[in-house]
């Protein structure tokens, strides 16, 4: 998980897509736009392409304000759109060394502090000093570590002039050592292969970064006699020399064909120093080293985390609006196309308001029907009960009638009588007066001992118990 939150990129989340880094000395400023895509939370697998890429010179002598006025002119005339921007000082006071700390001390800073005068032998105060440092190799008991010490004149200059033509300066390294951070994302050079990079520092010089698997063993500035001697020593297979810049001034000669010409993402190579810079601005971790205050730095942070908030609630409002508009959307479609189906239909006419009136019509005639059907059994059930009633005798009582919904629509009557010759009178009365047909006597005698009326009735003497079965028409 903290290995996923270290490769989110944040920068790109916040909206920043467009980094400069300026090669600023006294005599020329150049520049390069570098614009970086690629997948947002894998910061390290970016993929980065040149947008601008200009220079200026600056004619001897000339004041603060001129050199800003001219800059903003330049910018404007290439139309620049990145506002954050990464520089390094190259000035005669910048110093880095490499040099050996004991590993159990647990602040650097306060050693580099205490031993400064013994580093530098330049009697400069520690209080006009700023300086950095990056850890190149560990070991149990030593560290190897390069220390970089600038004059903070220089640092407030540039925090000046940056301000001036308005960029946010997030960065300022010490030196030229940043153009090495262009072998990172250079095609066709593996870093653990690497085991030099040479960067041209000037008509009798060139500086000499030294390398045993990916990491940084030496740094030295070696003349064109002492070039020529790595570069012969470049035979053998798996030493590759990067080069940047082209050595027209003769420096390295009968051995330049050892060496490997690199040119910064499809630029010249004079610019190698401010691409490595621009990808130093998006990826700190290829070069860690910076002069800039930690107050400018915070400032810094502050301004990204408050673009990455605004940004991150504009999305979810986004989000949620769209949440709520999907489904509004769609219940409007569905109320366009009903109300265009209609509209369609009385277009239709007279013809359409008939086939209406006869689907409501049919309904109302399904109801009656349902009502009417129900009304006829209830109807039919109460005849019956009315016409038993009307023919039963006096000495003829009924204990239980039961009428089946069959086709044939039988009846069964129990009950109770004093006399046999009034049940036979009751069976001619039901067929003689249209109460049923086929009335059939199924048992006389004695009540049954199941009888649930029996009890009451066992103390009359002479009732005699009937069962009759007879069919009735239930048509109105």
């Amino acid at each position: 998980m903290v290995r996923f939150v270290r490769h989110i990129d944040l920068q790109r989340l916040a909206g920043i897509k467009r980094m400069l880094g300026i090669d600023l000395t006294d005599e020329h400023i150049r520049a390069v736009e570098l614009q970086k895509s690629g997948n947002p939370f894998n910061k390290f697998h970016g993929k980065f392409r040149a947008a601008h890429s200009f220079s200026h010179e600056f004619a001897s002598g000339e004041r603060f304000e001129e050199k800003v006025k001219e800059v903003k002119e330049l910018f404007a005339k290439n139309e620049v759109k990145a506002r954050y921007a990464v520089s390094s000082i190259q000035s005669l006071g910048a110093t880095s060394l490499i040099t050996e700390v004991p590993a159990k001390i647990s602040n650097i800073d306060e050693w580099i502090a205490e031993h400064y005068e013994k580093l530098l032998t330049v009697p400069v105060p520690l209080s006009q000093l700023s300086f950095t440092y990056e850890i190149l190799s560990r070991r149990d008991s030593m560290l190897t570590v390069e220390i970089s010490f600038v004059r903070k004149s220089d640092v407030e200059w540039q925090q000046r002039f940056f301000q001036e033509i308005g960029l946010h300066l997030i960065s300022i390294g010490v030196g030229t050592r940043d153009a090495q951070n262009i072998l990172w994302y250079a095609d066709g050079v593996k870093m653990q292969e690497v085991a030099a990079f040479i960067y041209y520092g000037g008509e009798e010089s060139a500086i000499v970064t030294h390398f045993t698997d990916g990491r940084i063993t030496q740094r030295e500035t070696l003349n064109h006699g002492q070039l020529n001697e790595m570069a012969s020593a470049a035979r053998n297979e798996g030493d590759v020399f990067a080069v940047p810049k082209g050595f027209s001034t003769g420096m390295i000669n009968e051995h330049s064909e050892n060496i490997r010409t690199i040119k910064p993402f499809g630029l010249a190579a004079e610019y190698a120093l401010a691409a490595g810079l621009a990808l130093k601005g998006f990826l700190p971790e290829l070069s860690p080293t910076t002069v800039l205050d930690q107050e400018t730095r915070t400032k810094a942070e502050e301004k990204l985390y408050r673009s990455l908030f605004q940004r991150t609630v504009l999305a979810m409002g986004a989000l949620l609006a769209l949440l709520l508009f999907f489904p509004l959307a769609l219940t409007t479609y569905f109320q366009s196309r009903v109300d265009s189906a209609e509209e369609a239909l009385l277009k239709a006419g007279p013809s359409y308001s008939h086939l209406m009136a006869l689907e409501q019509h049919v309904k109302n005639l399904r109801t009656e029907v349902e009502g009417n059907s129900a009304s006829h059994h209830r109807s039919a059930t109460s005849r019956l009960l009315h016409e038993v009633a009307r023919v039963t005798p006096e000495g003829i009582w009924l204990s239980r009638i039961i009428l089946n919904h069959n086709p044939d629509g039988t009846v069964t009557l129990w009950g109770y009588s004093r006399n046999s010759e009034a049940i036979a009178d009751y069976l001619k009365r039901l067929e003689s007066e249209h109460v049923g047909s086929n009335v059939q006597l199924v048992r006389s005698g004695a009540p049954l001992q199941n009888d649930p009326i029996a009890s009451t009735i066992s103390n009359m003497h002479g009732v005699t118990a009937f069962q009759i079965l007879m069919n009735v028409t239930q048509n109105e």
